[in-house]
């Protein structure tokens, strides 16, 4: 009778135990996805304004700034999407911030194995700022324009008159149906 106890009660214990282990499990895969969200808006409440990055240009190739999301993240060039999965990479074929036109920068919304790149990136509003650091100068854009498109709409990436910035990522989140796509054009370059 007293090993019955004993028995029972250990199977109790151990039952109790996994069952704590599942349901944090359950937890952390049910929360994991929203972190960034939550990130954001600790941010929004708790930090002061975003530091100004306008006086100490470094000597980085290309560098990415969108002050209203606290997103710094570097450039990175080349040949296939397959950059992707290391962070935002301007589209090949699309112009370069020195050149005029339509540069274009992509970036996924939610990525399974590293931080999220674009996914505050349907919080920017006309005229919030966007800056790149590009070849030791700074060049300063403006929102103008916020869509979303099908993924087959490669109008997005059409070459401009003007100078011009387009980001884009997929849309919804967690999904690739649409693009989510932000324009903005060239206000201001300092050398």
């Amino acid at each position: 009778m007293v090993k019955k106890f004993w028995s029972n009660k250990l199977h109790r214990r151990i039952n109790d135990a996994l069952s704590i282990v599942v349901l944090l499990l359950a937890g952390y895969l049910i929360l994991a996805p929203f972190a960034p969200n939550a990130g954001y808006y600790t941010k929004q409440i708790v930090a002061a304004q975003p530091e100004n990055k306008s006086q100490d240009i470094e000597a980085k190739t290309a560098q990415l700034y969108i002050p209203k999301l606290d997103f710094d993240q570097p450039i990175l060039e080349g040949e296939n999407a397959q950059i992707l999965s290391r962070g935002i990479w301007r589209r090949p074929n699309t112009s370069k911030p020195d050149l005029g036109g339509n540069t274009v920068i992509v970036g996924h919304r939610f990525y399974r194995s590293r931080p999220a790149d674009f996914y505050h990136l349907d919080k920017l509003k006309n005229g919030d700022s966007i800056q790149i650091d590009w070849d030791h100068a700074r060049y300063t854009y403006k929102v103008t324009n916020t869509l979303v498109v099908n993924p087959d709409a490669t109008h997005i990436e059409a070459d401009s008159h003007e100078p011009m910035l387009t980001l884009y990522t997929c849309t919804p989140l967690w999904t690739a149906t649409n693009r989510l796509v932000i324009q903005a054009k060239l206000v201001e370059t300092t050398p």
